[in-house]
């Protein structure tokens, strides 16, 4: 019982809060961007195997990392359960903009997973 209490009480990987576990991933992904999706391990199990693919048929110029994108602040993240919607400031191409982003927590941490894309897959 001792141990279950410890690790409810330190929240998830490396005992972070669900909020610092998004903000993480939101870092991954933006530092991690390109136009076929970056890396696999930013996204959910559903998700995945599509990235995987369309890494696999890129060239290599469209691989390239990042591309100027950065995360200008975090403003809000509703956690609802296993699901959360994190509203994020960001810049690209010196373009500022606001967009949500879909996560779904599995086996304790919070992956990148925008609904429409799931139903598509």
């Amino acid at each position: 019982a001792t141990i279950v209490t410890i690790l409810l009480a330190t929240g998830g990987p490396g005992g972070k809060s669900d909020e610092q576990l998004i903000e993480d991933r939101i870092h991954a992904l933006v530092a991690d961007y390109s136009p076929t999706g970056g890396s696999p391990d930013n996204y959910c199990e559903a998700l995945r195997p599509l990235v995987e693919i369309a890494q696999e048929h890129a060239s290599s110029s469209t691989r390239t990392r990042n591309r100027g994108a950065e995360v200008d602040e975090i403003e809000n993240i509703d956690i609802d359960g296993r699901s959360a919607v994190a509203t994020v400031r960001g810049t690209m191409n010196g373009r500022s903009e606001s967009v949500d982003l879909e996560f779904r927590k599995e086996d304790g941490d919070w992956f990148y997973c925008p609904q429409d894309l799931v139903s598509v897959g």
